[in-house]
């Protein structure tokens, strides 16, 4: 940061250089996603600090990043895969509601802690609707959404924390507050998340292999079973080389944990993956294959109509309303991940290759 000179950063020169941040990095020139962005920043950078209220003892408490991978409606989406997903599943955004709100009907109401004052504010959304399950000999992947890694996929990650087992919950008279984290606990928007999809691509090529590794296997018993007894070969009861990492299809948010792999083994943050399952299973058909993925960090702001159009993006003048000037191109480019897959050998120690 400029301290234009002066031996320590003003207050005014402060917040000047933090608008100047949110400002270069901010898709559109918006006062929420301004707002949105440094907080997600703040979030990023700290840790919770609580001090016990019976002894005075102090526990820095790290979080888990809750990495999403949701599909771009942006432009309305393809109707199949809105269909697919579930148009209002656990994907909609829980909106602030009065506390006093009487709960209505199709609403799902919870309390959600506010990560700035710490305190429980009310929130709804609308349920999902009810699939019904599949039978037990459907094939499940038939009905799964067509995707296309051409395509960036957005993706959202969230700070949370105290949801782990053995992870402490402060109780109502800890006094918890934020500090700095250190270096090795700092990730980068979208780092959690192109983990998380190499992790399953590596998989998927683990469980194909274990799958054909399996059929090979049989087709070798078949075989010895075939010359001691002078049967006929079975072939239609051989399993298929298939990924057996695919969950369910029902509709369903799932969580998935991985490990965060960085270059220090101190780093304490931890993440976990969630994503509705058949978002899941398509992602897994296609990335075996796919040699590149550009991810992109979606944003609650601008509103939906403000970037749409529906609602005009300029204040009327002599309003004390901020401005709001829309991206034409609708992201930013340089906080869009591209990730790049290549095939490297495997080296061992061992004689063996």
């Amino acid at each position: 940061m400029d301290r234009g000179g002066l031996n320590e950063l003003s207050l005014h020169l402060f917040t000047k250089l933090l608008f100047r941040v949110a400002h270069q990095w901010a898709t559109h020139i918006d006062l929420d996603e301004y707002c949105e962005l440094l907080e997600k920043i703040y979030l990023r950078i700290t840790i919770r600090k609580v001090i016990k209220a019976n002894d005075g003892s102090v526990i820095f408490c790290h979080p888990t990043i809750h990495s999403e991978v949701i599909p771009d409606n942006t432009d309305g989406g393809d109707d199949a895969f809105a269909a697919a997903v579930g148009e209002n599943d656990d994907l909609n955004i829980a909106e602030p509601c009065p506390s006093d709100e009487e709960e209505k009907e199709h609403y799902e109401y919870s309390f959600i802690e506010d990560p700035v004052t710490l305190t429980l504010k009310k929130h709804k959304k609308r349920q999902a609707p009810r699939l019904e399950a599949a039978a037990p000999d459907d094939n499940d992947m038939d009905n799964a959404p067509i995707l296309s890694m051409k395509e960036p996929l957005l993706f959202k990650e969230d700070v949370v924390y105290h949801l782990n087992n053995g992870d402490y919950k402060p109780r109502s008279d800890d006094l918890v507050s934020y500090v700095l984290a250190e270096m090795v606990d700092v990730l980068p928007f979208g780092y959690p998340t192109e983990q998380f999809l190499t992790f399953m691509r590596q998989d998927v090529h683990v469980k194909l292999e274990e799958a054909k590794q399996a059929r090979k296997e049989a087709l070798a018993r078949m075989k010895r079973e075939v010359l001691e007894t002078g049967g006929a070969m079975r072939d239609a009861h051989l399993k298929k080389e298939e990924d057996g990492g695919l969950k369910k299809a029902t509709g369903k948010v799932i969580f998935e944990p991985f490990s965060i792999r960085t270059e220090s083994s101190n780093t304490k943050v931890r993440a976990k993956a969630r994503i509705v399952d058949r978002l899941f299973n398509a992602i897994r058909q296609v990335i075996k294959d796919t040699h590149s993925v550009q991810i992109r960090l979606h944003m609650d702001a601008p509103k939906a109509a403000l970037r749409s159009g529906a609602t005009k993006s300029r204040a009327p003048v002599g309003a004390s309303e901020p401005t709001t000037e829309i991206n034409k191109t609708g992201y930013n480019p340089a906080l869009q991940r591209r990730i790049r897959y290549k095939m490297v050998p495997l080296f061992s120690l061992s004689d063996k290759p």
